[in-house]
């Protein structure tokens, strides 16, 4: 089961998108929908793991968020916002989950990593 992590975020560089992955613990593939001053698509790989970064002149959250609905690729998607990091162990929670439930349609708003 390959699980993909989806983030909305605004006006950053990649660099700043390849350092908010680290920040929100994410360890699996992800993809970033950025809302900025250009359209364009980038791909890269984080520890074998692929990252790919909408850049779009759009406006607005609830676009960009359908942006990354219209765009994933993954078997199970996570949606988290962009100050959110992640639980150590997502990934086991989410399959677990989904192990237990399926076939089930569930939208994961973030496995928040517990201060």
């Amino acid at each position: 089961m390959k699980i993909e992590v989806l983030v909305p975020t605004y006006n950053k560089s990649i660099d700043e998108i390849i350092d908010l992955y680290s920040f929100l613990n994410i360890k699996s593939d992800a993809l970033f929908a950025n809302q900025s001053n250009h359209n364009n698509v980038i791909e890269t790989n984080i520890n074998g793991k692929k990252l790919r970064v909408i850049f779009t002149k759009t406006v607005g959250v609830s676009i960009n968020r359908n942006i990354l609905q219209e765009n994933c690729m993954g078997d199970i998607c996570v949606c988290t916002d962009d100050d959110c990091p992640l639980s150590e162990n997502y990934e086991d929670i989410v399959t677990q989950f989904y192990d237990k439930n399926k076939p089930v349609y569930v939208i994961f708003n973030g496995l928040l990593k517990h201060h």
